[in-house]
């Protein structure tokens, strides 16, 4: 076959051809039941198997030898099967995709030796004939690449080019039984070495970059991409993509190119011989369906498994480091069943040597860009972000040059599935943009963890401290996945190139080889300025109240440990409930504040036992979230009772609501105990028999309309979660407790942009901590046109303490750490190299004045980053979330002039910057540009329930967020820092943010701007003081947190992981500027000392509130001439922001013609028909109302006769400055007859 344009003889358009193509498509992605009994001497075992467990009309792709070339003449003249080539080198012999059928008739011919099943691009790979190349380029192939193929073509690479290309087996698959042997077939991970081993430089001493290809074996064009990659390169034939381009192999002296296929399982499963489509239809997929598979023969996830510092998902099985501590602990057996594909990468990359950049390329259903960079989850220092970034903007570069072909390629997705769109979901979407890059949740809308390229990020020993990127390509799914379109895959296949190439170049231009210098530098440019950070002791030590260290862990049974909960406070009320009389209301609250000591809070409440009504019990926070329900009926005397852990020093209320119309006596009874960890005596048992035992239960289901799955859960369960295990689906979730209340829930539907709520489909895990007992309800309702079938894990976990014991939930040891979110300033200060410094100052030495020298700040600016010091027995930001241990200051502590000096060095002209726990104290700080005392502690939200830290919306335009892009929003990556990855409607990362309200109001005399904000409020802003140079206060409401223990973390923490959005946003409110220097070009990042508002509009405080209301009376309604009216104006009520003792002034208006005597009454004053009487305070009408009079004179004369109008009477009140008033009491119009009643 010729190679030139395969359709230009063809009667067959390229649009009519897609459109066959999509219509074979649609048949075989729901295959039949039907199958062959094709026999035939010639056919090996193999073939014979496939051709006979695949539904009739389904093509095989096949290899017939012929003992005669007049065989071919034969073949060709049945008129049967697609893509037929024949070749006489080295064997006579065609290729062509066969049905059952045809299959048949071909071997009727008596030229006919052998078939083979022959799956792959290459036409004559199982003859060892490359006549187009050993992986043709996507337009001369016939199929995708195969995986036996890709064995072989490895081997024909390395045999042909020893100089340039070695292929190492590094392990097994699990491996999928095949059923045409009886055997389970593991398969071998190969990994590829390209480089110019005949170089001066040894192999050790280069750079070194990773490429994983199709982690997800349903996502093609990487594998395919690879492939091609490494035959080209070594061949010295790279095809161009843009005019100009860089290429790989002017690279080859000084790097090692190593390409990965990480997932031989999810490839194979498109051959007939192994079980494959349970991504669509269920765990036991359909004999001889031809589709590819997302994880391998034993996990669904590929892509969740590996071991990361940070939260460990209960549902997955994460892969042992190879770091020291493996040698001491047994290997857990899941290892070797599940994931022993992981565990052979992890194993081998540990070993290598100068291995610094890393990407991991992926595919998925379609997004506004035709490729997204997700940047791994990772404690990135300020080089490594700029690194990442600068990768990601030279491959935006590229690939928006080349917009028109990605464009191109979203037309052929819609030729390619004939017009159909599976619902919502973009499937047929064409992108706007080539490219954009940003934090996983970002981009993709979700969060992970035991993702292969944040194992590889993570540092050594537990990881490999490599730079990394994920990418994600569109139109590179399962929908479609089982056609072959040489047009889409030639443009998918560039777009790799494209990354490659980039990631490449890029990796050895910014490293020291023996050939090239380093590049790429970052620096961060203070003018010599001064940053001090507040700590509440030396960092890392048991005096840092943000450290958390392995040492505080306290596991279960094996430590001889329990937790012993003892009451530390008890409250009690009681009262009557009713159908809503002023005697019976249908609702009663209780307040109460918690004691220093206490760690949890139980309600429980009873009534009379002859009431048989259903009352429901709750308990609120502070800022009025309901912490616990129970609304079970409960009739006579049954009682209901509630639980939760408890802050410290927090306002919590109980309330009892009923809906009954009978009247009932009740009583409530509050119980906040103090938990201890105490040592176990006798036979070692503790916790009350309860275990570390993590559970695991899979249920098969098919989701047609809804489907949904129950569970009982425990009594004092540590965690629940449920894991869908259905690819692509597009639906709703929610997740209900045993009370019939919805605590989490996923729209699978983008409302407003009419795209499945995850830019890939599928539903994010749900996560429940301290899940109540009782039956939990897992729902999920289609919305998508056919049934999906799949899998529902649901795993709980029990402890017996806080911190469950990873022995007992993965098998392996806990590893040592030591974190503190403040080791961030440490490596911020590493990138200064202007005379500026970031330095550590406690509480206790900016109470006794370090922050201010002489009337003039001792620093340019100072950092908080958390509430101690002013936060008394209150624990911000951490909650049940953190390590509160005898060591740590956590309960909170007041220092005696610490906000006052903070004060200080805001009015001597210093920079103050408040983050997370930090915004705390606004309402604490009385200084010129914030005044907190105009509000209070309400004012200032904080709340551990988020998915991510992120904005929901934001000004680009304010300087906080120089240099920052539409796509970016999230401020760092929570499952590093121990917090749960994205688990549906809520999450556990903590925020902070303030009432914009609050925000004018404290502002005063500042002008306060709002950056961005989140569900409940303001998250980054400034209160500066106008004159342009952005000295202020800056609020960043989530940034540094503390790391959490409170989930399962066997490979340790991290301190910090602020992302590029971030790190722009603290240094902006720095007024510093980020310079990267990459040798051809410098560019800058956030705002320096420049401070624009344009753009921005200042918040300003309401206007104050200010309402009176009253009554008139008057003497008569009729007057003859000259009579006197009395007019009392009585004033029952002043709300409003007028102060109790503030002189509200009240008027009244009388008619044109009326006469007032001063010396009578209340009269202040007449000034025309304005009578002023005398002033009323608030205070003076608590409780009473107070009556002013005055005596009006009636005008006398003939001509004086007719109606006249007293009033409004007005109140009125200065404000702040400003003068507002109310209207007391209406009009009144009376009747004057002229004539005079006097003789």
């Amino acid at each position: 076959m010729s190679d030139k344009d395969r359709f230009a003889d063809s009667p067959v358009s390229r649009r009519q051809f897609f459109k066959l193509s999509a219509a074979t498509g649609a048949a075989l992605a729901m295959p039949g039941n039907a199958t062959a009994s094709a026999e035939a001497e010639a056919f090996t075992t193999e073939y014979r198997y496939v051709l006979n467990h695949t539904p009739t009309d389904h093509a095989v792709p096949t290899l017939v030898e012929f003992s005669e070339e007049s065989g071919l003449d034969a073949f060709e003249s049945l008129s049967v099967g697609r893509e037929l080539h024949t070749t006489t080198t080295p064997t006579t012999a065609a290729y062509a995709q066969l049905t059952a059928a045809e299959a048949q008739q071909v071997a009727d011919l008596p030229e006919a030796s052998t078939f083979q099943f022959s799956p792959g691009s290459n036409p004559f790979w199982r003859i060892g004939y490359y006549p187009l190349g050993i992986f043709p380029e996507p337009r001369r192939s016939v199929d995708y690449i195969g995986f036996e193929q890709l064995k072989d073509g490895l081997g024909v690479l390395e045999e042909r080019y020893p100089d340039r290309i070695r292929v190492k087996n590094v392990g097994r698959s699990p491996g999928h039984f095949n059923d045409a042997t009886a055997r389970p077939d593991p398969k071998g991970m190969y990994v590829v070495e390209l480089t110019n081993f005949d170089s001066e430089t040894a192999f050790e001493d280069k750079e070194k970059v990773f490429f994983s290809c199709s982690l997800h074996g349903l996502e093609m064009a990487s594998r395919e991409t690879g492939a091609r990659v490494l035959e080209n390169v070594a061949r010295s034939s790279e095809k161009d993509v843009l005019e100009g381009e860089e290429k790989v192999e002017p690279y080859l002296d000084d790097v090692v190119v190593v390409m990965g296929f990480t997932n031989p399982d999810g490839w194979v499963a498109r051959n007939p011989q192994y079980e494959s489509g349970w991504q669509l239809f269920g765990p036991d997929g359909i004999t001889g369906a031809p589709l590819y598979e997302r994880g391998n023969a034993e996990v669904f996830d590929t892509n969740r498994q590996y071991p990361i510092e940070g939260y460990l998902d209960p549902s997955h099985y994460p892969a042992q480091p190879n770091d020291p501590k493996s040698e001491e602990e047994e290997t857990p057996s899941f290892v070797d069943e599940k994931v022993p594909d992981a565990k052979a990468l992890v194993d081998y990359f540990s070993t290598y040597e100068n291995l610094n950049y890393g990407a991991d390329l992926h595919g998925g259903p379609s997004f506004n860009n035709f490729v997204l960079g997700l940047v791994s989850q990772n404690q990135f220092d300020t080089r490594q972000l700029h690194e990442v970034y600068e990768m990601c903007l030279n491959i935006d570069a590229v690939l928006e040059e080349a917009l028109e072909i990605w464009t191109t390629a979203g037309d052929l997705n819609k030729e390619l599935l004939g017009g159909f769109t599976p619902g919502p979901g973009n499937f047929g979407f064409v992108p706007t943009e080539g490219f954009d890059y940003a934090t996983i949740y970002d981009t993709i809308d979700y969060t992970v963890s035991g993702a292969f390229l944040d194992w590889m990020a993570h540092p050594e020993p537990v990881g490999l401290g490599l730079t990394t990127l994920d990418f994600e390509m569109s139109y590179n799914h399962i929908t479609g996945g089982n056609v072959y379109n040489p047009e889409l895959f030639r443009i998918e296949t560039d777009g790799y190139r494209v990354v490659i190439r980039t990631i490449t170049a890029f990796a050895v231009n910014n490293t020291d080889t023996p050939n090239t210098d380093d590049e790429f530098a970052t620096e961060t440019q203070t003018d010599g300025e001064s940053v001090a950070y507040v700590t509440t002791g030396a960092v890392g030590s048991d005096e840092d109240a943000l450290r958390v260290s392995s040492d505080d862990l306290v596991f279960d049974a094996e430590d001889d440990t329990e937790i012993v909960f003892e009451e530390v406070q008890s409250e009690s009320y009681t009262g009557v409930l009713g159908p809503g009389t002023p005697a019976t209301p249908t609702r009663q609250e209780h307040s109460f504040t918690t004691v220093a000591e206490a760690d949890r809070v139980e309600a429980t409440a009873s009534w009379n036992a002859n009431s048989t009504q259903d009352n429901e019990l709750y308990l609120l926070d502070s800022e009025g979230n309901r912490v616990a329900a129970s609304t079970n009926f409960n009739p006579a005397a049954g009682g209901e009772s509630v639980r939760a852990p408890a802050e410290p020093g927090a306002e919590y209320t109980v309330v009892i609501e009923t809906y009954a119309n009978a009247a009932a006596a009740y009583e409530i009874d509050v119980s906040v105990q103090s938990a201890e960890i105490r040592q176990v005596s006798g036979d070692g048992d503790s916790g009350g028999g309860v275990t570390t035992e993590l559970s695991r239960t899979t249920e098969t289901v098919t989701v047609a309309d809804a489907a949904e799955t129950t569970v009982e859960v425990e009594e004092g369960l540590h965690s629940m979660g449920v894991d869908v295990q259905i690819d692509s689906i597009a639906a709703d979730a929610e997740l209900v407790n045993p009370d019939g209340e919805v605590v989490a829930s996923y729209d699978g539907v983008h409302a407003e942009e009419d795209r499945l709520g995850g830019k890939e489909g599928g539903v994010p895990p749900f996560t429940v901590s301290e899940p109540a007992a009782g039956g939990w309800t897992f729902r999920l309702t289609n919305r998508l046109e056919g049934a999906k079938r799949g899998e529902i894990v649901v795993w709980t976990l029990s402890s017996p303490s806080p911190n469950p014991d990873p022995r007992d939930v993965f098998g392996y040891e806990q590893r040592d750490y030591e974190v503190t979110p403040f080791r961030f300033f440490e490596d911020y200060e590493g990138f200064i190299e202007d005379g500026g410094t970031v330095e550590p100052v406690t509480v206790e030495e900016v109470a006794n004045g370090a922050l201010v020298e002489g009337g003039s700040p001792a620093y340019d600016h100072v950092v908080v980053i958390h509430g101690y010091g002013a936060n008394g027995d209150g624990q911000p930001g951490n909650g049940e979330y953190g390590y509160r241990g005898e060591d740590h200051p956590a309960e909170g502590f007041t220092t005696d002039g610490y906000t006052d000096a903070l004060d200080a060095f805001v009015d001597s002209g210093g920079n103050l910057v408040l983050t997370d726990a930090g915004l705390n104290l606004v309402p604490e700080l009385e200084n010129g540009l914030v005044d907190g005392s105009r509000i209070d502690g309400s004012a200032v939200s904080s709340a551990s329930n988020y998915e991510v830290a992120r904005f929901t919306s934001k000004n680009l335009d304010h300087p906080l967020l120089t240099d920052g892009r539409p796509i970016q929003n999230q401020l760092w990556k929570t499952a590093p820092l121990g917090y749960q990855a994205f688990n549906g409607a809520a999450g556990q990362a903590p925020m902070f943010s303030i009432d914009e309200t609050s925000l004018a109001e404290a502002a005063g005399e500042g002008v306060a701007t709002v950056a961005g904000s989140n569900r409940e409020g303001v998250v980054a802003a400034s209160v500066t003081d106008g004159s342009g140079t952005g000295r202020g206060v800056h609020l960043v409401g989530s940034l540094l947190p503390r790391p959490t223990q409170s989930n399962v973390h066997a490979f340790g923490l991290q301190n910090y992981t602020v992302t590029f959005f971030g790190n722009l946003i603290m240094t902006s409110a720095l007024g510093f500027q980020q310079v990267r220097d990459t040798g051809d070009e410098v560019r800058t990042f956030a705002r320096g000392d420049e401070w624009d508002l344009e753009g921005v509009e200042p918040v300003d405080p309401p206007a104050p509130d200010f309402s009176a209301d009253g009554s008139r009376d008057g003497d008569a309604s009729v007057f003859t001439g000259g009579q006197t009216n009395r007019v009392e104006i009585t004033v029952d009520s002043i709300g409003g922001d007028v102060s109790a003792g503030t002189e509200v002034t009240v008027t009244d208006e009388i008619p044109d013609g009326w006469t007032v005597d001063e010396r009578y009454g209340d009269v202040e004053s007449v000034d025309g028909t304005t009578v002023t009487l005398s002033s009323v305070t608030p205070s003076d009408v608590d409780g009473d109302a107070v009556t002013r009079q005055y005596f009006a004179e009636a005008p006398e004369g003939a001509g004086e006769s007719g109606d006249y109008t007293f009033g409004p009477a007005v109140a009125e009140a200065t404000i702040e400055g400003e003068t507002l008033t109310d209207r007391i009491a209406g009009t009144e119009t009376v009747y004057v007859a002229g004539a005079s009643t006097e003789t």
